[in-house]
C-alpha cells in the first residue's frame, strides 16, 4: 500500500467526461489510452507474502492456512452466487488500482490501493469506496497459469501481483458479488503526475499527522493548508502508522475531493487534461470509449450529483489476526452487502443472523491466543516471586546461623 491516488484518476476522469461528455467525444476519439497485460514474467507459483519484510507477517499466514474452518467459510461464499453478482444498467462501476514497484520476479508488485466507483444515474450520485488491500480474502487461480493447489487464501493485494488485473478483478467480483465495468490502472509515477495536473488535493493536516508523514516518508508538509502535490499527496495517502481505517478514510476523502472540485472545469481544458491522463493511466477503454460510457450513464446536469465517499469492511465488519496490523480477516457476507448498499443503493445479498461469522471464530482463536500468553506472563510473574521468597529465605537462614 504505499502510494495511491488511483481513484483521483477515475475521479477526474468521470467527473470531467460527465461534465462534458456531449462535447468532448471528438476531442478524445483519437487519445490513445492502452489496456494493461498480464504479467510479463510471472511465476507459476502463488506469491502469498509479496510484501512482507516482517517474519511474523509469514509465520501468520501458515497460521492462517491451517485454519480449515475459516477456509470452508471464506471458500463457501467466495465461489458461491457468482452468476448473481450486482449490477445495475443505471450504474456503472470501475475498479481502480495503484500498483506498487515491482518486488518480486514478475513486472507487478501488490495492488497498493484498490477502489471501486460507481456512477448511478438514476440516484444521481457516485459513491467512492476504497477497500482494504490487506483483508483475507479467496482468489480463485483457474484460468491462471500458477500451479497452486486448490483455492488460495490471501490478502486482496496479493492477487494483482499473481495475476495483473485480471486476477484482481474476477477477486473483487466474486468475493463482493459486484460486477465490474471498467478498470483503470496507474503507478507511483501516475499518482504523482496527476495531482499536479490538477493543481493540488486540499486536505486537513494536524500537526501530529505532518510529523508521522515527514518521519516516515522524509516528504516536508505544507505549514499551512496549501494544496498537496506529487509526493506530498502520495505520502499523505500511503500513510498508514495512525491506523488502517483512518489510512483508508484518506484516499476515498481525497477522491471525493477531487471529483467535486472538477465539476467547474472548462470544455476545453477538460479535454486536454484527459489527454494528459493517457500518458499515466491504463483501462480497458479508448477514449472515445469513455465519454461514450459516461454518456450512456449519466442523464442530466453534473452539478445535481452527490458525490459520496466510503471504506470498507465497515468498523466491527474486521478483526486483526494475533497482534498483526498487516492481515485483517473480514466478515465477507456483510461487507458484500454493505459494499453493494453503497454502491448501488441496494442489495441483493440475504443473510442468516445464526451463520458462522469469520470475525467471530478469529476473536475466539485470537481469546485462546492472548489468554495464554496472559498465562504464561502471570506463571512467570508468580515463578519469579516464589524464587525470590526462597532467596530471602536462603538470606535470613545464613544471618541466623
Amino acid at each position: 500500500m504505499k502510494k495511491a491516488v488511483p481513484f483521483i484518476i477515475f475521479g477526474v476522469i468521470a467527473a470531467i467526461l460527465i461534465a462534458c461528455c456531449g462535447v468532448a467525444g471528438a476531442g478524445l476519439a483519437d487519445c490513445t489510452f492502452v489496456p494493461e497485460t498480464a504479467p510479463e514474467n510471472a511465476g507459476t507459483e502463488f506469491i502469498g507474502v509479496v510484501d512482507s519484510a516482517a517474519e511474523l507477517n509469514t509465520t501468520y499466514y501458515d497460521e492462517i492456512s491451517k485454519m480449515k474452518d475459516l477456509q470452508d467459510l471464506v471458500a463457501a461464499w467466495g465461489a458461491a452466487n457468482n452468476d448473481a453478482k450486482m449490477h445495475l444498467g443505471t450504474v456503472t462501476t470501475f475498479l481502480i488500482v495503484v500498483k506498487e514497484a515491482g518486488t518480486v520476479a514478475t513486472n507487478y508488485g501488490n495492488a497498493d490501493v484498490i477502489s471501486l466507483v460507481s456512477v448511478n444515474s438514476e440516484a444521481k450520485k457516485v459513491s467512492v469506496l476504497a477497500l482494504d488491500p490487506d483483508s483475507l480474502v479467496y482468489i480463485d487461480l483457474a484460468d491462471t497459469k500458477l500451479t497452486a493447489n486448490g483455492p488460495v487464501y490471501a490478502k486482496l493485494n496479493t492477487a494483482y501481483a499473481n495475476g495483473g488485473i485480471a486476477l484482481l478483478e474476477k477477486t473483487v467480483e466474486n468475493n463482493f458479488k459486484i460486477e465490474i465495468d471498467h478498470y483503470l490502472v496507474t503507478d507511483m509515477n501516475g499518482v504523482a503526475a496527476i495531482a499536479d495536473a490538477v493543481g493540488g488535493v486540499s486536505v486537513m493536516l494536524d500537526k501530529e499527522l505532518k510529523k508521522m508523514i515527514t518521519d516516515d516518508f522524509n516528504v516536508i508538509m505544507p505549514a499551512d493548508n496549501t494544496p498537496l502535490k506529487g509526493e506530498q499527496i502520495v505520502a499523505y495517502l500511503r500513510e498508514k502508522r495512525d491506523g488502517a481505517d483512518n489510512h483508508l478514510a484518506r484516499q476515498a476523502d481525497s477522491l471525493a475531493f477531487l471529483i467535486k472540485s472538477v465539476q467547474t472545469r472548462g470544455f476545453g481544458e477538460a479535454i486536454d487534461f484527459v489527454k494528459e491522463l493517457a500518458a499515466v493511466v491504463k483501462t480497458d477503454l479508448a477514449g472515445g470509449e469513455l465519454v461514450n460510457v459516461l454518456r450512456r450513464t449519466v442523464l442530466g446536469a453534473w452539478s445535481d450529483y452527490n458525490v459520496v465517499s466510503y471504506t470498507a469492511p465497515d468498523k466491527g465488519t474486521a478483526v486483526q489476526y494475533k497482534d498483526s496490523a498487516w492481515i485483517r480477516i473480514i466478515d465477507i457476507p456483510v461487507v458484500a452487502q454493505s459494499m453493494q448498499d453503497k454502491l448501488f443503493n441496494k442489495t441483493n445479498i440475504s443473510l442468516n443472523d445464526s451463520r458462522l461469522s469469520a470475525v467471530e471464530l478469529i476473536k475466539a482463536v485470537n481469546k485462546l491466543h492472548f489468554d495464554e500468553i496472559e498465562k504464561q506472563n502471570a506463571s512467570a510473574i508468580e515463578g519469579e516471586l516464589t524464587e525470590g521468597e526462597e532467596n530471602a529465605e536462603t538470606e535470613d537462614s545464613g544471618s541466623v546461623g
